[in-house]
């Protein structure tokens, strides 16, 4: 297997030579490739991590919203069994979300798949534990991490249907899931098809249910200063009116809800907030003219109370990055971006505030928005007609809306984090057993 996994490894090597060639026509891509050699200052910065704590664990995210997954997890470990933590990841995107919130742990960006590195940094590191989040599968990471580590997991394992009508996909998923010595999945759906579809023993595996819910409902504790200050500016700025935003907005998102609550004369009781999934000058730009031209008012988050005219404002649109939890946290009801052209985006934001949600049709990637419309907890909005049905249910009410049920169920789905870490028992500080492979 070593023999293998080092041609692998030869392969990415050339790979990433012309990556690196590519990004001179494609600048885009140097974020990407930046950070990913290891240098001699960040040897010694392993060193010194392995030379100073007992215990530690290393867990490997692909980008930020792994990385949210794992946190739940990794931090009762770290206050309960004193690990010290290192994560790595592997997008830019998850290297800027860990700076911008300032996180706690060690972390850097992973080095490609490369045999010999990994070889060293685990030789160096030897983690008492490894943890891998959903459908981070690294040949020669987990190689490494089998023979190095004392103990290493998968957390959030979910079915892969497709692959069923996959010969080859479903050998190779089941070959690298036997670096794991145990699989946490979602749910028992989940459970048998990793048995069953994937031949991987019972033993190994354990339902504890998704740390994504432990994560949103924590951000949501941790996060209360900062919402308390959005709403405090948005009572300042629409004292009377109730809100509504729409999420992750795209242009066919506004497009509907804008027209749909001009037919509704909504803008009479209600002010909307609008967050663009793209931040970018191009996109608010777009965002601004349309809003002209359907004859709104409109103002930014930015500009808030540096113009006399901004409590004439029917619209606020938000210019600003990572606030959108918060916006939420301020309304009655959202509509989630993304599902009228692409894909649903992040549902269980606003769930989490208990917000009448709705979304259109295209929601099927992902698993959060399936089971809230097959709970009713939710409404699919495929046109203007079902979104003037769904607000009008809704703007009758006099008292600001809460979905109790909704609520009520995301605090059930809670406790993964728990029970993964539960099952952890410390492991014990014998020699690693250098024979598993």
């Amino acid at each position: 297997m070593a023999f293998l996994l080092r041609i692998y490894s030869l392969f990415l090597t050339v790979f990433e030579s012309l990556a690196r060639l590519l990004s001179l026509l494609l600048p885009s891509l140097q974020s990407q490739l930046s950070e990913r050699k290891l240098d001699s200052a960040m040897w010694q910065r392993f060193e010194s991590w392995h030379a100073s704590h007992s215990k530690l664990v290393f867990c490997y995210c692909s980008s930020a919203g792994e990385l949210e997954q794992a946190l739940p997890l990794l931090r009762r470990l770290a206050k309960q069994f004193d690990f010290f933590v290192v994560i790595t990841l592997f997008s830019e995107s998850g290297m800027r979300f860990a700076r911008t919130q300032k996180l706690e742990f060690a972390y850097f960006k992973a080095p490609y798949d490369r045999f010999s590195v990994w070889q060293r940094l685990f030789q160096l590191l030897q983690p008492d534990l490894v943890v891998l989040v959903r459908h981070e599968f690294w040949p020669c990471f987990l190689y490494h991490a089998r023979r190095y580590s004392k103990r290493t997991i998968l957390i959030d394992a979910v079915a892969s249907r497709h692959l069923q009508a996959q010969w080859f996909a479903c050998r190779l998923r089941r070959w690298l899931l036997g670096f794991f010595d145990a699989i946490f999945v979602v749910d028992r759906q989940d459970l048998a098809f990793h048995r069953d579809i994937l031949a991987i023993s019972e033993q190994r595996l354990c339902v504890a249910g998704d740390t994504k819910f432990d994560r949103v409902m924590e951000r949501r504790i941790e996060r209360q200063d900062q919402a308390e200050i959005v709403v405090k500016h948005l009572r300042c700025l629409w004292p009377e009116a109730r809100r509504m935003i729409i999420g992750s907005a795209w242009p066919d998102d506004i497009r509907l809800v804008v027209a749909g609550l001009k037919s509704q004369s909504a803008f009479v009781n209600w002010r909307l907030i609008i967050a663009p999934h793209d931040l970018s000058q191009d996109m608010l730009e777009w965002i601004k003219a349309y809003l002209v031209e359907a004859g709104l008012e409109f103002t930014l988050w930015s500009h808030l109370g540096q113009n006399d005219r901004s409590s004439q404002a029917e619209v606020l649109l938000v210019d600003t990055l990572g606030l959108l939890a918060e916006f939420y946290a301020s309304c009655e009801l959202a509509f989630v971006g993304g599902a009228l052209h692409h894909r649903v985006h992040n549902v269980l934001e606003p769930a989490c505030h208990g917000l009448e949600i709705g979304f259109g049709p295209r929601y099927q990637t992902s698993p959060e928005a399936c089971w809230l419309v097959e709970k009713e907890l939710v409404q699919v909005i495929a046109d203007q007609s079902s979104f003037e049905s769904w607000f009008r249910q809704h703007q009758g009410r006099p008292e600001p809306i809460r979905h109790q049920r909704l609520l009520a169920e995301m605090k059930h789905l809670t406790g993964a984090a728990d029970r993964i870490c539960a099952s952890l028992e410390p492991v014990p500080s014998q020699e690693i057993n250098m024979t598993r492979h």
